[in-house]
C-alpha cells in the first residue's frame, strides 16, 4: 500500500483565513491575503472553525494516489461522496497477473495463507481462461475483492476533516467485557496474536474462528454508550459498531454504529448463532496409559490399551461427570463416582458408566445419595485434569465436535446439576471456569446463556457447625459464590429499545478501554458481567490509509489540521451530541 499527496492548495491556511477574514472586512480576499501573516492566519482559522464554522476550510483541496489497495477498501472510501475519485478500471487495465492483498489474519496463519494463494492462483487462471471467451468487462466479475487495485481522490480540507473523523477511529470496550476465543472467555489483558475469536458471519449467521491480527489498549476519559438490559451488558465507546436490527419481522442483523442506534425506535440485538458445525465420528476412542510402579524388589509398568467408546454413550457420561462426578484414590485402587439423590437419575448414571467401563459398576445408597462407582485407572487418568467442584470445566477436545454430538453432553449435563424455574431452566455450578464453558456450549448448539452470580449466604445458611472425626467442633464457612446459567433457547434476540424500555444510556468514563481487529466479519462474541452479545470490531486496512493520508496533510497544512483525527481527539463528536475522550491524541499528533 502506497499513499501520496500529489497536489493541494498552496498557502492553504493563508487562503482559508483570508476567506474567513473577508466575510467580517470591507477589504476583499485578495487584499486580506496579501497582507495576512501566518501567525494572524493561524488565530483565525483557530477561531473561525472554533466556533463551528468549517465552510471557510473547503477552499483548500488535497489530492491523493493510493495504490496497492483492495477493493474491499475502495469500496469503504467511495462512501464519502464529498469527493472526487478516479479508479483503475478493470476493464481497461490487463490484470492478467495474480495482485491481491492479503490480510494480516491470513498471514498469520500458514495453512490458510497456502490455502489463500492456491484460491487466487485458480481464480486468476479462471479469469485468463474467460477473457478469451468473453469481454474484460464480463470477465471481470469473477475477481475477488482482494484484488489489488489504485484510485486517485480529492478532498477539500473540510470532507477529510470528517473523513478522518469517522477513518481514524478506534472503537472499544470498557475493561470489564471478555472476548470468546478458541481457548475460552479472555479478559482483555489475557489476549495475544495467537488467539482466534468466535466471528459471526452476518450472511449465513454462522460463528467462525478469526485470528487476532492487532490488540489496541489505550487509556480513555469521556462518556461510553451503556446498553443495560435482562440478558445484555455492554460499555462501549460512542463510535462502536453493534450487531443490530431495527425490524420486528425481518429481523435482518448489520453492523451499526451505537450512535445510530439510540435513535431508533425499535431495536434488536444478537445473542445466538446457527448450530456450530463440527466433526462427527461414532465412538470415542479413551486414549491408552502407560504407568510406572515400583517396590522394593522390583519395578514394572501396567499399560491399558486405547478404549472405543459409544460417542453418544461416552459424552453423556462426560456430562453427567462434570455435574455430579468426582475421582479419588486409596489403597491403589482409582475410583470414578457419581453421586446422584434421584432414583430415576442414578440408574441412567449407572447404565450409561457400565457403558463405558467394561469393569465392574457398584451402586450403593447412604442417608443422602446414590453412589455409583467404579475403579478404573484409565478413566480415572482421563477424567482428573477436570479439576474438583470450583475448578470443574469441558475439555478442550470438546469444542472440535459438531453440535449435534454436543446435545448428548448437554443432556447428561443437565441430569446433573440443571434446575426447572418458573422462566426455563439454569444449570448451577461453584466453578467460574465451567459457567464460561456453559454459556460457550450453549451457543454452539444454537442457545445462549446469561450467568448470574449470588453469594452462597444468599442462598444457603451462612454458617453452620459440624463435629470431625476427632471429636472437635468445626466451623463451616460457604466462600465459593453460586453461579446460575439461564438457558435461553428461544428469547435470543432481545429487544433492547421499544416503546416501554430503552435499555441506552451515556455514562462518563476514565479508564482503560480496549479492542481488537479481526481480518474478516468484524464481530466478535462478547460478554460483560456474565450476559453475552454479539458485537463489532475495529478495522485495519481503511484506517492504515488514513493514518497516513493525515500524516501528509499535517506536514503541508499544519493549522488546519492541527487536531484532524477521530472525535475522541479533536473534541465534539459528529456520532452524536457528547464529546469522546482522547485515547488517540498523543498517538495520532506525533504523526510526521
Amino acid at each position: 500500500m502506497r499513499v501520496t499527496l500529489l497536489s493541494y492548495t498552496q498557502d492553504a491556511e493563508k487562503l482559508c483565513a483570508a476567506a474567513a477574514r473577508s466575510c467580517y472586512s470591507i477589504k476583499g480576499a485578495k487584499a486580506i491575503f496579501d497582507e495576512i501573516s501566518e501567525e494572524k492566519a493561524t488565530k483565525a482559522i483557530s477561531d473561525i472553525t472554533g466556533m463551528g464554522h468549517h465552510s471557510v476550510i473547503e477552499h483548500a483541496s488535497f489530492t491523493f494516489s493510493v495504490e496497492g489497495v483492495s477493493r474491499a477498501l475502495t469500496h469503504q472510501l467511495v462512501r464519502h461522496r464529498i469527493a472526487s475519485y478516479s479508479q483503475q478500471s478493470q476493464r481497461y487495465v490487463s490484470l492478467k497477473d495474480p495482485n491481491f492483498v492479503i490480510p494480516p489474519s491470513i498471514i498469520a496463519d500458514k495453512e490458510l495463507m497456502t490455502e489463500f494463494e492456491e484460491l487466487m492462483e485458480k481464480i486468476w487462471k479462471c479469469y485468463e481462461e474467460f477473457t478469451t471467451k468473453v469481454p474484460p468487462e464480463d470477465a471481470r466479475y469473477i475477481l475477488p475483492n482482494a484484488c489489488k487495485t489504485n484510485i486517485t481522490l480529492t478532498m477539500n480540507a473540510r470532507e477529510l476533516l470528517h473523513f478522518f473523523t469517522l477513518r481514524c477511529c478506534n472503537r472499544c470496550y470498557d475493561i470489564d467485557t471478555e472476548i470468546l476465543t478458541r481457548y475460552g472467555w479472555k479478559r482483555y489483558d489475557e489476549l495475544t496474536l495467537h488467539d482466534e475469536c468466535y466471528s459471526l458471519n452476518l450472511e449465513t449467521m454462522e460463528s467462525e474462528y478469526c485470528p487476532i491480527t492487532r490488540i489496541m489498549i489505550m487509556n480513555y476519559h469521556g462518556p461510553m454508550i451503556h446498553i443495560d438490559s435482562q440478558s445484555i451488558n455492554l460499555v462501549i465507546t460512542p463510535n462502536h459498531n453493534v450487531v443490530v436490527s431495527y425490524s420486528y419481522g425481518k429481523k435482518r442483523f448489520e453492523l451499526d454504529k451505537a450512535t445510530n442506534a439510540l435513535n431508533k425506535k425499535t431495536v434488536l440485538m444478537k445473542k445466538n448463532c446457527a448450530p456450530i458445525k463440527g466433526k462427527i465420528e461414532h465412538f470415542f476412542i479413551i486414549p491408552d496409559l502407560e504407568k510406572r510402579r515400583a517396590n522394593q524388589y522390583c519395578s514394572y509398568s501396567s499399560r491399558y490399551l486405547e478404549r472405543s467408546v459409544p460417542i453418544s454413550d461416552f459424552f453423556k457420561f462426560l456430562g453427567m461427570y462434570i455435574s455430579d462426578g468426582s475421582v479419588s484414590y486409596a489403597n491403589h485402587h482409582f475410583f470414578v463416582q457419581l453421586s446422584e439423590g434421584n432414583d430415576e437419575i442414578a440408574r441412567k448414571y449407572g447404565e450409561i458408566l457400565e457403558r463405558v467401563t467394561p469393569n465392574s459398576v457398584i451402586m450403593a445408597r447412604d442417608k443422602s445419595c446414590w453412589k455409583i462407582c467404579v475403579d478404573d485407572r484409565q478413566l480415572f487418568e482421563f477424567l482428573a485434569p477436570l479439576g474438583k467442584a470450583a475448578q470443574k470445566h469441558v475439555p478442550d477436545f470438546v469444542w472440535e465436535y459438531d453440535s449435534s454430538i454436543l446435545q448428548w453432553l448437554y443432556e447428561g449435563l443437565c441430569d446433573g446439576d440443571m434446575n426447572k424455574v418458573a422462566k426455563g431452566r439454569q444449570y448451577s455450578t461453584i466453578s467460574p471456569k465451567l459457567a464460561g464453558d456453559i454459556q460457550r456450549l450453549l451457543l454452539h448448539l444454537g442457545h445462549s446463556g446469561t450467568i448470574t452470580q449470588i453469594a452462597r449466604d444468599a442462598i444457603f445458611e451462612p454458617l453452620h457447625d459440624v463435629v470431625s472425626r476427632n471429636g472437635e467442633l468445626r466451623h463451616i464457612v460457604h466462600r465459593s459464590p453460586e453461579l446460575f446459567v439461564s438457558i435461553n433457547t428461544s428469547k435470543n434476540e432481545p429487544i433492547i429499545v421499544s416503546s416501554k424500555n430503552d435499555a441506552f444510556s451515556m455514562r462518563h468514563y476514565d479508564g482503560k478501554v480496549f479492542c481488537v481487529e479481526l481480518g474478516k466479519n468484524h464481530t466478535l462474541y462478547v460478554r460483560r458481567f456474565g450476559r453475552a452479545v454479539w458485537s463489532g470490531n475495529s478495522q485495519w486496512e481503511i484506517r492504515e490509509v488514513a493514518d497516513e493520508m493525515l500524516r501528509q496533510v499535517k506536514s503541508v497544512s499544519p493549522r488546519i489540521f492541527s487536531e484532524a483525527g477521530p472525535g475522541c481527539v479533536r473534541g465534539p463528536c459528529p456520532e452524536g451530541k457528547m464529546t469522546c475522550g482522547k485515547p488517540r491524541r498523543r498517538e495520532l499528533k506525533n504523526l510526521k
